[in-house]
């Protein structure tokens, strides 16, 4: 796999308002650790809040101003991949049964048999390091989330919700090519019109 700190059309950090971002967010930040720590605490600030789909890139996750699990890796790999940190990707498919907690029994029914689940990596220190969680419905502090490999903001995923592990990717690009967001087809329309409507209702009940 070659070295993860190239562009794409979903890892735009190349994009003007990306490339602003990161000028406002880096200064005085000069080792990879406390790049991707201060890139980090702003992604997992931005509130929990469903896109139009997981495949949009970092640059409109950033003008939306929030985002699902997914987005918010896309936006937080683009954001390192611009301050020099090389980033990559690991997707698993859930069986439908682990949304469960978060939506309304009648949308689960309506959902695809698998859903799309993404976590990002980071080559620091000469190897690459996980990170299994960046969506937070209030601030974390960076110390309850340590770049180590050992801790996670998100408990060990149970193992009957994998479908199956897609493996590590070099960019989402290459991902949604080969497997299609979870999102797609007919239920794109349902989706976008009904469906985010509904879990950002439920998100924002949930925050008050």
């Amino acid at each position: 796999m070659e070295q993860n700190s190239s562009t794409s059309n979903i890892l735009n950090y190349d994009s003007e308002a990306v490339l602003i971002k990161l000028e406002e967010l880096l200064v005085e930040r000069s080792t990879a650790e406390s790049k991707i720590k201060t890139l980090y605490g702003f992604v997992a600030s931005l509130p929990l809040g469903y896109n139009r789909n997981d495949d949009i890139a970092a640059s409109e996750v950033l003008r939306d101003g929030y985002g699902q699990c997914n987005t918010k890796v896309t936006l937080l790999c683009a954001l390192a991949r611009g301050a020099g940190v090389p980033s990559r990707i690991h997707a698993y498919e859930l069986h439908k049964e682990a949304q469960r907690r978060r939506a309304p029994a009648w949308l689960v029914f309506f959902m695809p048999r698998t859903t799309m689940f993404v976590w990002p990596e980071f080559y620091l220190n000469k190897k690459w390091i996980p990170l299994q969680k960046i969506v937070a419905t209030k601030p974390r502090a960076w110390d309850s989330c340590p770049f180590d490999g050992a801790k996670y903001q998100l408990e060990p995923l149970p193992k009957e919700w994998i479908a199956r592990d897609l493996g590590v990717w070099n960019t989402p690009d290459e991902l949604y090519a080969m497997h299609k967001p979870s999102v797609n087809g007919w239920r794109t329309i349902g989706w976008v019109l009904i469906g985010r409507r509904v879990m950002n209702s439920v998100v924002r009940k949930s925050a008050c």
